[in-house]
């Protein structure tokens, strides 16, 4: 073997590590990137505000959205005088034309819902309005009624 094929080698080797480096730690952002130029980006804590008189006046809801291109995942915790009362996982997408669809489960075991909900989302994502469909598990009751939801986080 030659010096000229040994250096060829090593400056080879050293290209396909800085490759491999940059696509490990690059490639998420890269595929974020131009996914989020399709997707609205709608990450973050929102207040759900019940437009209808179907939930008590000490109820409050906070949604947190977590996104991946289309994909939207996160939790929303329902708080009775500043007390968690019940927690719901969400699992759902956002379409291009702004319209985003979750479905929800109760983790909690005092209360068991299952429910859905279907958002447009406004022109400058800071407010979303829609409908929440709603199945307790323990009474058999189902409601729907329509919500806002208000960004108070990013």
């Amino acid at each position: 073997m030659d010096i000229n094929s040994f250096i060829w080698g090593v400056a080879a080797s050293i290209t396909a590590a800085l490759i491999i480096f940059f696509l490990k730690t690059q490639i998420s952002s890269i595929v974020s990137y131009l996914l989020f130029r399709i997707y609205p980006k709608i990450a973050g804590k929102y207040r759900i505000i019940h437009l209808t008189d179907s939930v008590a006046k000490n109820q409050k809801d906070i949604l947190r959205l977590s996104q991946f291109g289309p994909k939207i995942w996160g939790e929303n915790n329902t708080f009775e005088n500043d007390k968690i009362v019940a927690t719901d996982k969400i699992k759902g997408r956002i379409t291009p034309s702004r319209i985003l669809v979750f479905e929800f489960e109760t983790v909690t075991a005092e209360h068991h819902n299952f429910g859905s909900a279907t958002f447009i989302v406004g022109q400058n994502i800071s407010k979303m309005k829609g409908y929440l469909t709603c199945l307790c598990g323990n009474c058999g009751s189902a409601t729907s009624h329509e919500v806002q939801l208000e960004r108070i986080q990013d």
